[in-house]
């Protein structure tokens, strides 16, 4: 019968935590640049593929526990952008809000998305 020793469990569950960490942090990539595309598509803007990267993250904890606070970056370009950057917060796996610099019709350069798909369209129209 094999025995584990205190730290041959130490060394499996570090690898299962780090396993479980890079899966869910591959999971939300994917969540933002699917979120990404589709705010670029309704303000027609290109998103630039394979640009999507996670800047930062952080535990924070919230009234409901520890949360994941996540930054990602992504390029899009436009008519009137050649090349701009965008920055997409998450929370746990959800999306928060997403900006973009350098739009013309923003006079800072930032538009926000609050990850309301329904507000966004009607700000957009009402533009």
């Amino acid at each position: 019968m094999m025995s584990l020793s205190i730290e041959g469990g130490l060394m499996v569950l570090a690898l299962v935590a780090g396993f479980a960490i890079y899966w869910q942090q591959q999971r939300v990539g994917t969540i933002v640049e699917r979120e990404a595309r589709r705010f670029c598509r309704r303000w027609e803007l290109q998103f630039l593929d394979d640009t999507v990267g996670c800047q930062k993250w952080r535990w924070r904890r919230s009234e409901r526990g520890w949360k994941t606070h996540r930054w990602f970056v992504f390029e899009y370009s436009g008519a009137d952008v050649e090349r701009g950057s965008g920055l997409v917060y998450c929370v746990g796996d959800r999306v928060q809000q997403i900006e973009i610099q350098g739009h013309p019709s923003q006079p800072s350069g930032w538009r926000e998305y609050n990850g309301d798909p329904l507000q966004e369209a009607r700000d957009h129209d009402e533009s």
